[in-house]
Parts: structure tokens; C-alpha cells; sequence
């Protein structure tokens, strides 16, 4: 792509009643220039002026002239000096002036090459007030990493003038939380030099010495070489008074470019212009801080919120003042280390990092141990603070000396292997000590997400983690596989409602879905969360997530259902009285708070899971990366709770009574069968689940247990138990879902059930298990939508990424994307070949707008790529926002939105962490193809 040869970066225009601030992409596109971005170190030279900094430009060979004389008032341009001097060093040179007579340009059309994003930043401003948005707009963007500053004081006013806005910045105060290395050059003439000295003087004693020295390195005074006639422009002291101005401003970059690298302040050009147009961008808001680097350097990696509280959690798993110093103590301070120096991570001052983004935190942790009980206020001691700072120096110097923060980090966990593999944390993942864990392993430990990609080997084609042994205890692990989804894919949705032995309604359901989809492929890994409510939904979910096939499945359903709903005794011996079964069951409720007898379910789940297995142990379900819940119903105030087997928690509120009778688990609580609360749909509980730790879902599916119309009589206890049936009717639950979703949210909602059309069979009438079964069958058999979801869901076994390589690139007005589409099935596994051979039979596309791209497995060039599919696609949208459509076409007369669609710019760049150029949370080291080679290309002699 020809890159263009526009300059402009800032710009100020105003109509009759407001001012607005344009800034563009301009800082990253200089990458194009440099030749090795992460390996060249430049240096920032603000020149503010017009025609003597035009002069200054031509005499001392730094830009081209022309381009400076197309800036307009308000506006500042960045260009890489021309000068074969700065080859090594690249010089960008920021130009730009200042509308002292109050003009700046009216609305324009800006050029099309450029991402431009606008704020409006002052309204009703009068004439005279744009100086100071100029002052304000200099302050931010520019003074943060400006080396020297050249203000031309002829060229905006005068001394007087110049002065003026000399003070205006200092009464900004600092502009960024770093010592400043800024050096300030007020460029005048010969015979003003001692007036501006002067002036100079009266400042730096002056009560604004102080902001001085917060917002410069050093202010002085550099004489302009004063052209008089065409004799004296080529006179020898013309020449040296040029070479002397030349020398001074050389000296000066020199000096603050040596400053910077003593302050592990000097930045790779990569690092440089990303803060320039970070800067930029913080300057066009309302509020404003100090520029803090260290979290600029972050933006796209925010430290965790509650930080502080996992490190609480951590110290109090210690017994003694010691353990914490000896050992807690450094383990927290190399996880600072290890959180921060990710790869492609400046190399800041590890004193600044703890300052700027854990200082904080500690005190946080210090103030909460003063609340807390009187164990945790004698473990967090009131050196709590400056013992991590010193801590977190040390640990930064075995990280330089390893080389790796993950070799540094993992290094202290074997330091203290002794200690810490006897400890564990449900709340705290003791790796990384900020984060829930989330995976249990096969010891007594469980980790975040995070930690599993950081500390094990993954298989990025097929998405898959081996986890060989506990990072925390060395504990040797076998056949242990993770499995994550794409970060572009959106959540698939499986929801169980409660119903007893009407569940097996669902299961007919899934088998008739896995037929339709026809693949050789268990259909319960078409879906990447599942939630259940009562024992019986669940325990269908999770034996799927278990692997088991649907047909087992069912079997082993219709058994459990009778075990758990085997009567007592003497329940089945008063069957044949009923009025007297009747006051038994009425007397065996309210004096057992149950129906049936705990025992029943107690002994089945025992039978099948044992004594000791936890929810959150490892099981087929992370092998096929579904994450699952469970909801459960607090007794008392019936708070409905989340089990899932990521360790997450949700809640809401009901108000029921149960079958069988509320467990204690010892310290966590007492809870019900969650289904028989206005959650026995928990469809809604799975997309917030959803939409909060991944995202808006791509597909919900929501499977119910039958329904028949309520025909209420006239009495009250008639009309009590209709309210009743109402509040627990899983049909409303899902009206309320569709109803409270957006006209423009992702999503498409599937709703199966079964109308029984006269009186529902008893959740508890096992007998009809297969009358049921029967209605179920001959519904969905019957159900066009069936067949509509399994095309869905082989469309979404397609998602598509953004090229890591290579960004998309704005030009002509529009971005120009390179991506590709990828599947989730593996290359050579059973699913994967027959869903090719399927996809043979029959002309299949992808389509984007009007642009077709054909799935031709005859000549797999760019279609099989590193291991799997992958479909190069190209095409152009008009801004980040933009939604668009990415639809598979497999010849049935109807188009199906790949997982993740629609997509836009913006939200794939940040999914993926494509402008991620400090690092990532899970230390993934940046790619560079083919694609990103931005070295500036050899020109051509012209031949004259």
C-alpha cells in the first residue's frame, strides 16, 4: 500500500459555537520510516513557530519545507527528520503553531488516508480562549515526551507573548508522573537575547520555580541566526552562526536522550509513538491527570481490580509474622514482577512500577489488616509497604538476570516449593496471586486461565493446553488437557430446566439435534457453556460434559430417576388409600421438609462421584472447554447460587419449598434443589454468566421440560397454586429473557419444549418416563427450528481472526482487513473429515456483503494453513464500528452467521490484543510475518 505524505496528527477547528480537537493516526504510521522499530531508540523535537522555524527546517535539513507550509493555525504535524544524521537515532520532529490572533480553521474535509477520531473540547468558546485550548492541547499531548522544545518567539507574538505561554504551562502542573527530561529552547533574536534572559531569571525566582522544575529539565535561551542580505547569507559567520544553533540543539537532544536512558525512560520507537498517540487521545478528554507511562503502558493489560484482596487472601494462609516476611513477602513481590514484564514490556525503573501501579494497592492491604481479625492485623505489619518495594527492586534484578519474569516467577515458587505446595486457595490462584483459579488439577491445587497459557506448552491450531505437573507442588499430572476457546468465537449456550422425570424430554431433544447436525461429534461440545437447575438437569448436563454419548445418557437418566424418587415404605403401602396417602405426604413434608428421603439422592450421587470429588476437579468437560453451572437455592432467603466448574459465582433471589430436603456443606452453607425457585429456567443466569467472563453469545439454546395451561378454578386455594405455577413456569423466565435483550445484541434464541395439552405428568411419575419420551420425540420431529439451529451450529463451528501480522490499514477513506476463517474441528479427526466430505457435495461459501469466498478443497492452497483450516478473506470497512457479516453458505437455500458475527474492527483489534504492543496478561509473544515488514523499502536511482 502507498503510503501517503500527509503529516498531520493534531488539529484544533472551530464553527460558531465550538472547538474541536481532531488527532489521527499519524504516530503509528511513522513505523513505516523507521527501520527497525523495536531495536531504534528516537528522540521528540517540538518546533512551535511559523516562518523562522520554516527557516530553521531548511537550514538544518530536518523536514520538507512544503509540507510545513500546508499546516494551517491549530494544527501540529509529525514528520522523521530527513537528516542522514538521525539514521541511527531517528529524530521525529513534532511541528506546530500556536493561533495567537484567535484563528483556526473552519470544519474541512481531512485527508482519506487517516484514522481520525474528534472530541469536541470546548463549547460557546470565545475568540481569545483558543490559546489556552492550544496551551492545554501542547501541555498533554506534547510535554510527556518531548525532548526539546524550540519555541520560535517572533513567530507567536513576541518575548512577551512567548513568556506568556511559557507561564501558562507551568500553571497546568506536571504533565506526567515521570521526572521531566523536557528542555525548553526559547528561540530569539540577537538583540532581544539579554531582555529574554532577564525575563528568564525573574521566573526562575519567581513562586513558578517550582512548576519549573515539575515540568522542565532546563529552560534557556538560543539565539536565531538573523538573516540580513543575500551577502551576509553566504558570509562565513552566517555559516557558523547556523553550525552553532545546529550544535546547541544537538547537544540538547543529547543530553535529555541520555537522561531518558538513565530513567529506563527511553522508549523503542514501537513504544514511543504508541504513547504519542496515547497521549493524544487522554488529551481530548474533559478530566485529565498527570501522564503516567507505567499505566498508559497497560491500557490494553489493566491490572486487577481486586488485587488487594488476593494478596489479603495469600498473606493469611501464613502462620507467623516470619512466614510472611521470608516467604510471602517475596513471592508477592516477584508476582508484581511476573504480572508486569510481559513479554514486549518497556523496561521501566522498577521503583516507578511499584509506585505507579502496586503502591496503592498495598496500602489498600495494610488499611483492610487493621479491620480485619487479629490474625490478619499481626501478619500485615505497618513496614508492610516499604518491605514489598525493596522486595520488588530485588526481584526485578533476578528477572534481568534470567531474562524471563515467567522464569523469574517461577523460579521463587520453587524456592518455596516446601511451604507453598502444602497450602491452597479456592479464592486466590496461588501462581499468580490476583486472579479466581479456575481449573482444578489433580492435587490439591486448582489455577486461572491466565497462569494455564502461561506457564504450559499450548497447541494454538487445535486450542489445546497439556498441563504435565502442578507449577505450584511439582505434583506429576497425567492425561490433563485444557482446552480454550477462540478469543473471536462467541459463547454457545446450553440450557437444562428443572422438571424431574420429564427431563428425559431433553435428552430426546439432543438426540435429535446430534442426527440433524450429522456429524461424528458429541453435540454437547457444539456448546461452550451449559447451566442446569435441579438434580435431575443436571445431572444430564454433566454427564454429557463427562463425555458420555446421549444414548448412555439416557439410559443411566431413567435409572437415577427412579432411585431418586423411590417412596418410602410406607408410602407405597398407603397408595391404595388415598386420602390417607395424602396426610401422610402432608405430615412426611412439613416434619421432613421433604417428600422423598434425602438418602435416595444422597446414595446415587455417591455411587457415581464418590466422597471427595469437587466441582471444580478436572474432568472431560475442560478437555472439551465447556464451562458449566449449576444453581442452587440457599435456605432461609432463598439467594439462588451459582456451582460452576470454573469457580464463578452469580446470584438472585426466590421464595419456594423443595422435594427432598436441604444439604449443609460444611462451610459454605445450606442449600435446596435450585429448579424449584423462578430460576427453573436458567437460561437468563447463563448469558449474564456469559456476557460477563467472555461476552455477548452467539447461540442460546434453551431446553424445557413440558407445559400445560393452567386453568385456575374460582377458589383461593386454586388460584394460590396458578401464582404458584406462574412464578416457577420456566416459559415466562424465557419471555423475560427475550424481552430485556436489545434490537442490536448478538444472539440467536432457540426455545424447545413440549405442550402435554391436558394435565402435565407429576415431575415424580416415573412411570410415564416414557409416554413422555414419545411426546418429545414426535415434537421436535415435527419442528422446523430444529433444523435451523443445527444449521446454526455448523456454521458457528467457523469463526474468523483478524492477521496477528498485521493491523488493518487505513486508506482511500476506508480500512483495508486481511483475516481469516478458521473451524474449531481438528484437521484429520473423524468430525472434521466428514464435515469436509459434506461440504464436497455441495458448492459452499463464505459470503461478506455481495463478495463470495468459495470453500475449494480440491487445491488447499491458503486453505489449510499450520495444522488447520484457514480461508484467507480480504475486504474494506468504512470505520472500526462498523458492523459487518460474515455468513456461511453450504448450498440449503439459506445463509448462517459464522460464531462471532457480526464483528467489527474494534472489537476483533481488542478480542485479539492486536494493539497490545507492552505485552499481554498471558505473555504472548508478538508476531511478526511477511506482512508487517514496515522497513522503509531502497528507492530507486532516477536515471537523468
Amino acid at each position: 500500500m502507498k503510503s501517503c505524505r500527509h503529516g498531520d496528527w493534531l488539529r484544533l477547528w472551530e464553527t460558531s459555537d465550538k472547538v474541536t480537537l481532531e488527532v489521527t493516526d499519524r504516530p503509528r504510521r511513522l513505523l513505516r520510516e523507521i527501520g527497525d522499530p523495536d531495536r531504534q531508540f528516537p528522540t521528540l523535537l517540538t518546533l512551535v513557530g511559523n516562518k523562522s522555524k520554516r527557516l530553521a527546517l531548511t537550514k538544518l535539513r530536518l523536514g520538507n519545507v512544503n509540507q510545513c507550509c500546508r499546516r494551517n493555525y491549530g494544527e501540529i504535524h509529525l514528520h522523521i527528520a530527513s537528516s542522514r544524521a538521525h539514521r541511527q537515532t531517528p529524530l521525529i520532529i513534532a511541528d506546530g503553531d500556536i493561533p495567537t490572533q484567535g484563528r483556526l480553521s473552519s470544519c474541512r474535509k481531512t485527508p482519506s488516508c487517516h484514522e481520525i477520531v474528534s472530541q469536541v473540547t470546548r463549547h460557546d468558546a470565545p475568540a481569545e480562549d483558543t490559546v489556552g485550548i492550544a496551551d492545554s492541547v501542547i501541555h498533554r499531548a506534547l510535554l510527556t515526551l518531548t525532548d526539546v522544545m524550540c519555541l520560535f518567539c517572533d513567530d507567536i507574538g513576541g518575548i512577551e507573548r512567548s513568556f506568556s505561554r511559557l507561564r501558562a504551562w507551568l500553571r497546568m502542573g506536571r504533565a506526567s508522573t515521570s521526572s521531566p527530561h523536557t528542555r525548553l529552547l526559547l528561540v530569539v533574536r540577537k538583540e532581544e537575547e539579554d531582555r529574554a534572559r532577564a525575563m528568564l531569571r525573574d521566573i526562575l525566582s519567581s513562586a513558578l520555580r517550582e512548576a519549573i522544575a515539575m515540568c522542565f529539565d532546563d529552560i534557556s535561551v538560543l539565539v536565531f541566526p538573523t538573516q540580513i542580505s543575500r551577502t551576509s547569507q553566504r558570509s562565513e559567520d552566517f555559516t557558523v552562526t547556523w553550525d552553532m544553533f545546529q550544535y546547541q540543539l544537538s547537544m540538547s537532544l543529547e543530553l535529555s536522550w541520555q537522561y531518558r536512558r538513565k530513567s529506563n525512560l527511553l522508549f523503542s520507537a514501537r513504544h514511543h509513538v504508541e504513547l504519542l498517540h496515547c497521549g493524544a487521545i487522554r488529551a481530548m478528554k474533559s478530566s485529565w491527570d498527570p501522564f503516567d507511562f507505567a499505566k498508559a503502558s497497560r491500557v490494553h493489560n489493566e491490572t486487577t481490580e481486586d488485587l488487594a484482596t488476593h494478596i489479603k487472601n495469600f498473606v493469611e494462609l501464613f502462620e507467623s509474622e516470619e512466614q510472611v516476611t521470608d516467604i510471602a513477602v517475596p513471592l508477592l513481590a516477584s508476582s508484581f514482577i511476573f504480572d508486569h514484564y510481559s513479554p514486549g514490556m518497556h523496561e521501566f525503573d522498577p521503583k516507578f512500577v511499584f509506585g505507579s501501579l502496586f503502591q496503592e494497592t498495598c496500602d489498600v492491604v495494610l488499611q483492610s489488616s487493621k479491620r480485619s481479625d487479629e490474625k490478619t492485623h499481626r501478619l500485615i505489619t505497618s513496614e508492610f509497604r516499604s518491605l514489598m518495594e525493596a522486595e520488588t527492586v530485588r526481584q526485578y534484578q533476578t528477572y534481568r538476570q534470567l531474562g524471563s519474569s515467567i522464569d523469574a516467577h517461577r523460579s521463587q515458587i520453587e524456592a518455596f516449593r516446601a511451604v507453598l505446595g502444602r497450602l491452597s486457595s479456592e479464592e486466590t490462584c496461588l501462581s499468580c496471586i490476583r486472579r479466581r483459579p479456575e481449573t482444578g488439577l489433580q492435587c490439591i491445587h486448582s489455577i486461572c486461565d491466565v497462569c494455564v497459557k502461561r506457564f504450559y506448552s499450548q497447541n494454538d491450531e487445535c486450542r489445546l493446553v497439556q498441563i504435565d505437573h502442578c507449577v505450584i507442588c511439582s505434583t506429576e499430572m497425567h492425561n490433563l488437557f485444557i482446552r480454550y476457546q477462540p478469543p473471536t468465537a462467541a459463547p454457545r449456550i446450553l440450557s437444562f430446566d428443572g422438571g424431574g422425570m420429564r427431563g428425559v424430554a431433553e435428552i430426546d431433544f439432543l438426540s435429535e439435534l446430534q442426527k440433524r447436525i450429522a456429524l461424528p461429534y458429541p453435540v454437547i461440545r457444539h456448546f461452550d457453556m451449559c447451566f442446569a437447575t435441579s438434580c435431575v438437569g443436571a445431572g444430564i448436563m454433566v454427564r454429557l460434559c463427562d463425555g458420555w454419548d446421549i444414548e448412555s445418557c439416557k439410559d443411566y437418566f431413567r435409572n437415577s430417576a427412579r432411585r431418586a424418587f423411590e417412596p418410602r415404605p410406607l408410602q407405597r403401602y398407603l397408595n391404595k388409600m388415598p386420602w390417607l396417602h395424602r396426610l401422610y405426604l402432608a405430615c412426611s413434608v412439613i416434619l421432613t421438609d421433604s417428600k422423598y428421603p434425602s438418602k435416595n439422592l444422597d446414595r446415587l450421587l455417591r455411587d457415581e462421584y464418590g466422597i471427595e470429588r469437587s466441582i471444580l476437579d478436572y474432568s472431560q468437560a475442560d478437555f472439551m472447554g465447556i464451562k458449566y453451572g449449576i444453581t442452587l437455592t440457599t435456605v432461609g432467603n432463598s439467594e439462588t447460587v451459582i456451582a460452576t466448574n470454573y469457580n464463578g459465582v452469580g446470584q438472585t433471589r426466590a421464595n419456594v419449598r423443595s422435594y427432598f430436603p436441604a444439604k449443609h456443606i460444611q462451610g459454605e452453607g445450606t442449600f435446596q434443589d435450585g429448579g424449584l425457585t423462578f430460576f427453573n429456567n436458567p437460561a437468563s443466569i447463563a448469558v449474564a454468566e456469559a456476557r460477563a467472563t467472555k461476552g455477548d453469545p452467539g447461540i442460546i439454546v434453551s431446553l424445557g421440560t413440558g407445559f400445560s395451561e393452567l386453568r385456575s378454578g374460582g377458589s383461593f386455594v386454586d388460584r394460590l397454586k396458578a401464582a404458584f405455577c406462574i412464578l416457577s413456569d420456566s416459559r415466562l423466565k424465557w419471555e423475560q429473557l427475550l424481552s430485556h435483550e436489545n434490537a442490536g445484541q448478538r444472539g440467536e434464541f432457540y426455545r424447545f419444549d413440549i405442550d402435554f395439552e391436558g394435565s402435565a405428568p407429576s415431575l415424580d411419575d416415573v412411570a410415564k418416563m416414557d409416554e413422555v419420551s414419545k411426546i418429545a420425540r414426535e415434537a421436535i420431529k415435527k419442528s422446523d427450528t430444529i433444523s435451523t439451529l443445527a444449521n446454526h451450529l455448523r456454521a458457528a463451528l467457523f469463526f474468523f481472526e483478524l492477521d496477528d501480522g498485521r493491523l488493518p490499514q487505513f486508506a482511500g477513506g476506508s480500512f483495508s482487513c486481511e483475516g481469516r476463517v478458521k473451524c474449531r474441528l481438528e484437521l484429520g479427526s473423524a468430525a472434521f473429515t466428514a464435515f469436509r466430505q459434506q461440504l464436497q457435495k455441495v458448492p459452499s461459501s463464505f459470503w461478506i456483503g455481495e463478495r463470495s469466498f468459495p470453500i475449494d478443497f480440491q487445491t488447499q492452497e491458503g486453505q489449510i494453513s499450520r495444522g488447520e483450516f484457514s480461508l484467507p478473506i480480504r475486504f474494506r470497512v468504512s470505520n472500526r464500528d462498523e458492523p459487518f457479516d460474515i455468513l456461511f453458505d453450504e448450498g440449503k437455500g439459506r445463509q448462517y452467521r459464522i460464531s462471532g458475527s457480526p464483528f467489527t474492527l474494534q472489537a476483533l483489534i481488542k478480542m485479539q490484543k492486536l494493539e497490545a504492543c507492552f505485552g499481554t496478561a498471558d505473555h504472548r509473544k508478538r508476531t511478526l510475518n511477511e506482512h508487517q515488514d514496515l522497513r522503509p523499502k531502497k528507492r530507486r536511482r532516477r536515471v537523468r
